[in-house]
C-alpha cells in the first residue's frame, strides 16, 4: 500500500512524522513549513497540486488539516468509490481520524482506525452499516479481492441489512467463511457451498436436490459438469421459510455466473483463482486457442475475472500461437518443465503427450501446477482439434 501524509502547518507536520512512520508512508509538507523532522519530507507548492499528484499515485491519503479545505480541494478529483483512493483527516491536535472518502473499498475506514490507534485519536466512522454494526460487503470485498459485479445491488443489499431484512449468503467457495459466521444469523444467513443452501428453504429449490451438490466436496468430473450446470433458483413460496425478506436479498460469491430468482442479488467474484492448462499442436493458430479457452469459459459459465493465468509446458515457450492467445487474452502465462508435470497425478494422463514432449499430461498437470497446494481441478481436460484445456482452482485456505 502506498500512503500519502500531508499537512499544512508546523504542528501538523509533526503529527504527519509520526503518522507517516506508522504507516511506513511518505510525507509531504506545504512550502515554507519549517520545522526538524526525523523522516524523509517532499514539500509541495499548493495543495490543488499534491491533491492530482495523490490521487493518480496512492492508495490511501492522510490530511493533516479542516475537514473543509480537504473537501473543497478534492470535489475535482472525485470519480467513483470504486477507483477513488481512501482520504482520512486528522485535525492538528490529533484527536479526531475522520474517515473521509471511499470508506469501504479505498479502505479509508481501517485505515482512521489505524492512524487513530497510532496517535491515540479517536477514528470516526460514519458509513452506515458500520456505525449499526453490520457486515459492509464493498469492505468485504476490498480484504477478499472479491469483484463486484452491479454497484446498484451492493447498495439494495446494504439498504435491506439497514431495514432489518435477512440476507442470504451463499458462498459457494468458501472465501468467506471466517468473516460472516459470527454475524447474526437473524440477519445474515450464511450459506457454504450452493448444496447447502436447500437446508434454508428446503421447499423453494428450483432443481432436484441430487443435482444440487457443492463442487467443492465433489471428485468426479461427471459431479463437476453437474453441479456447474445447474442453476440455483428461489421462487415466491412462503412455506417452511421464517421469514418473508428470505426471498428478497441474497448474496452470491462464486467463480460461475449464477442466476437466482430474487429482488436483490448482489455477485461478487473472487479475482484470479482460475489457472487454465492448454495443451497445444505445434504451429496451432492464436485464434484456435483463444476460442478453445472461451470455449471451456462460456460452456462451465465461469467468470472470466477470476481466471489467473494460462499455464503450459516449458517446450512450449516459443510456441507463437500461444504467446499471441495469452497476449490477446490479457493473461500471463507459466510454464513448467516435464519433469515438474510428470509428478502432479492427473485423473487423464495420455499416451500422446507422454511421446511428444515426455509427461502423460500438460493441461490438466500445469493447471494444478499453477493453482499451487490445495488447488483443485474443476475442469478435467477438453479436446479440440489441436488444443486441450483444462481448469484449477487455486485454494482459498
Amino acid at each position: 500500500m502506498q500512503y500519502y501524509v500531508c499537512a499544512v502547518t508546523p504542528r501538523g507536520a509533526l503529527l504527519g512524522a509520526k503518522i507517516a512512520r506508522a504507516l511506513n508512508g511518505r510525507l509531504f509538507l506545504k512550502e515554507g513549513v519549517q520545522v526538524s523532522l526525523d523522516w524523509d519530507t517532499s514539500y509541495f507548492s499548493s495543495l490543488k497540486s499534491f491533491m492530482a499528484k495523490a490521487f493518480r499515485e496512492a492508495d490511501a491519503i492522510v490530511c493533516i488539516m479542516a475537514c473543509g479545505i480537504v473537501v473543497r480541494t478534492i470535489s475535482r478529483y472525485l470519480t467513483s468509490k470504486q477507483k477513488d483512493p481512501g482520504v482520512v483527516v486528522v485535525d492538528e491536535t490529533g484527536r479526531f481520524s475522520i474517515s473521509l472518502v471511499s470508506g469501504h473499498l479505498g479502505g479509508a475506514n481501517e485505515l482512521a482506525a489505524i492512524v487513530a490507534d497510532s496517535i491515540g485519536a479517536v477514528p470516526v466512522i460514519t458509513t452506515a452499516t458500520d456505525v449499526n454494526g453490520l457486515p459492509a460487503f464493498d469492505d468485504i470485498a476490498r480484504k477478499k479481492d472479491l469483484v463486484i459485479e452491479d454497484f446498484g445491488a451492493l447498495k439494495a443489499i446494504h439498504m435491506a441489512l439497514l431495514r432489518g431484512e435477512q440476507v442470504i449468503v451463499v458462498d459457494e467457495v468458501g472465501v468467506l467463511k471466517h468473516e460472516l459466521t459470527s454475524w447474526d444469523q437473524g440477519i445474515i444467513q450464511y450459506v457454504c457451498g450452493v448444496g447447502n443452501f436447500e437446508r434454508i428453504c428446503p421447499n423453494d429449490i428450483g432443481h432436484d436436490r441430487g443435482n444440487v451438490t457443492s463442487f467443492l466436496k465433489t471428485d468426479s468430473e461427471a459431479q463437476i459438469k453437474e453441479t456447474m450446470g445447474n442453476d440455483l433458483e428461489l421462487h415466491g413460496k412462503k412455506d417452511g421459510v421464517p421469514r418473508e425478506s428470505l426471498h428478497e436479498n441474497l448474496v452470491y460469491v462464486g467463480i460461475k455466473k449464477k442466476d437466482f430468482t430474487v429482488k436483490n442479488l448482489l455477485r461478487m467474484y473472487p479475482r484470479a483463482r482460475l489457472f487454465i492448462g492448454v495443451g497445444c499442436n505445434r504451429g496451432t493458430s492464436k485464434e484456435e486457442i483463444v476460442e478453445s479457452i472461451e470455449t471451456v469459459i462460456g460452456q462451465y459459465n465461469l467468470f472470466p475475472g477470476s481466471v489467473k493465468a494460462i499455464c503450459s509446458i516449458d517446450k512450449k515457450v516459443d510456441e507463437n500461437g500461444l504467446i499471441e492467445a495469452a497476449d490477446k487474452l490479457r493473461l500471463p502465462i507459466e510454464f513448467f518443465s516435464k519433469e515438474e508435470l510428470s509428478q502432479v497425478h492427473v485423473p487423464n494422463p495420455s499416451s500422446a503427450p507422454l511421446k511428444a514432449v515426455g509427461t502423460s499430461s500438460v493441461a490438466e498437470a500445469a493447471a494444478l501446477l499453477g493453482a499451487g497446494k490445495g488447488g483443485r481441478l474443476l475442469v478435467e481436460k477438453k479436446k479440440f482439434k489441436n488444443v486441450t484445456i483444462a481448469v484449477a482452482l487455486k485454494s482459498f485456505d
